[in-house]
């Protein structure tokens, strides 16, 4: 949990608090001593332009002031990030753990009280808080590869598992169709996965300092290719920590078992 600080008055004076879900954004704002609920909006580009117009009428404090924070909750809240970055507001996409840890005195799922709840925590610690870098396209895509590739290997472990299936009751003309079915499937998937890899290989050749990271990170014994793209996207190739090993190891672990 942020240590709160007596000084609440920094650059920002006008806090948003947004509550995602898949369709809709609950919006809360405060200014002065108590959050107002502003109402919801439909979670696309429409609904964040009627936003801005619903904001722009409740205050006269200009944009370079205003403080907007969200949860995190992957592929829902990123349009809304991308959108608010755009437009160059200060948005921060809160980490749900840090988030959770300040709304856990609430009990149920209530949109509109969330959205009030965050704008609370927005108002109380902001100067405590970073606005959200937006994330380079080559990350994004970095991810995107390491996520199918995920994919593909539980889909082959699966198959796996099911070759050591016993298949009493079949004929053993059958039993040998299944397990020759199963067979291709692997060889495929396994090709697929090598695609994959081809490609995560690729993206990050392209950037100078990516496959210079990539490198230095596999030069420690037992750490692969797979493992080193995990910790470059995680960190965005060490640019969210500035190099403090103790803050990331303690907010990120990388998904071994899906090597």
């Amino acid at each position: 949990m942020v240590i709160p600080k007596n000084n609440v008055m920094a650059k920002y004076k006008f806090f948003i608090g947004i509550d995602v879900s898949k369709e809709w954004i609950d919006v809360a704002y405060m200014q002065s001593v108590q959050p107002e609920y502003l109402g919801q909006f439909s979670n696309d580009e429409d609904g964040f332009n009627q936003l801005l117009d619903s904001l722009a009428q409740v205050t006269s404090i200009s944009n370079e002031a205003w403080f907007i924070c969200f949860e995190n909750t992957g592929v829902y809240s990123k349009a809304l990030l991308t959108f608010l970055c755009e437009n160059r507001f200060s948005a921060l996409e809160a980490d749900p753990r840090t988030l959770c840890q300040y709304l856990r005195m609430t009990r149920g799922k209530d949109d509109r009280r969330d959205a009030i709840e965050i704008c609370r925590f927005l108002y109380r610690y902001h100067d405590e808080l970073t606005p959200t870098k937006p994330e380079h396209k080559r990350i994004t895509r970095l991810k995107t590869f390491l996520t199918r590739r995920a994919l593909l290997v539980n889909q082959r472990k699966s198959l796996k598992n099911a070759e050591k299936v016993v298949y009493s009751g079949l004929p053993d003309a059958e039993v040998k169709m299944v397990k020759k079915a199963n067979s291709e499937l692997i060889k495929h998937l396994n090709t697929q996965i090598r695609e994959m890899e081809k490609m995560i290989k690729k993206v990050m050749a392209e950037d100078e300092h990516m496959k210079k990271n990539n490198q230095l990170i596999q030069s420690v014994k037992g750490i692969g290719l797979v493992i080193s793209a995990h910790i470059i996207a995680i960190t965005h190739n060490f640019s969210l920590f500035d190099y403090n090993a103790r803050k990331w190891c303690g907010s990120y672990s990388i998904p071994v078992r899906q090597i």
